[in-house]
């Protein structure tokens, strides 16, 4: 896909529906790929995107990205619960249609570029070194929360400078005692 122009998910899911896409397996390392298969197109190339094998939900997948992470969080929360998901295909064979949460909202959701997904890993590496934290600070709820804080806020008021933005240690001590 790197002579293509980006596809976002709704795209490359009315593909799969035409059947300009199918899905392959892909026999990665991780154990997580026995849970997802890669989105392919008529070529037999790997697209950007994956799809759950329980639920057909579509992910952003680079091959060479820094991991399966997300996937293996979804994978863990989707075969581990006991709710059945149909696939959409499978709805639309039935003549149904599952209204999925997602379809309600106006967030598109993009693959970060390989360049981009680097720098937020050289991000996260330098505020455990600098800051003397261990990694799995990384994927504490604190630090999940603050970091969709501030990617929410930026999605509201566009582009500043957290450091123009972020609290004193002191005003977030005195916020601590109040509660």
């Amino acid at each position: 896909m790197a002579d293509q122009e980006y596809e976002n998910k709704s795209v490359v899911k009315r593909k799969l529906q035409q059947g300009d896409y199918s899905l392959k397996k892909f026999n990665g390392r991780s154990v997580v790929w026995s849970k997802f298969t890669q989105v392919v197109d008529d070529k037999d190339n790997y697209t950007d995107y994956v799809a759950c094998n329980k639920c057909s939900i579509l992910f952003c997948f680079k091959h060479g990205s820094p991991g399966t992470s997300t996937l293996a969080r979804h994978a863990d929360r989707c075969f581990n619960s006991n709710c059945k998901v149909l696939s959409e295909s499978k709805n639309e064979q039935k003549g149904t249609v599952q209204t999925t949460l997602s379809s309600y909202c106006k967030i598109e959701t993009k693959c970060m570029t390989r360049q981009d997904s680097e720098k937020l890993l050289k991000a996260c590496v330098s505020m455990c070194v600098n800051d003397f934290r261990p990694f799995t600070t990384l994927e504490g709820r604190g630090c999940l929360e603050l970091a969709q804080t501030l990617v929410d806020l930026t999605a509201k008021y566009g582009y500043f400078k957290v450091e123009n933005v972020m609290l004193a240690r002191t005003t977030v001590s005195k916020k601590v005692r109040e509660l």
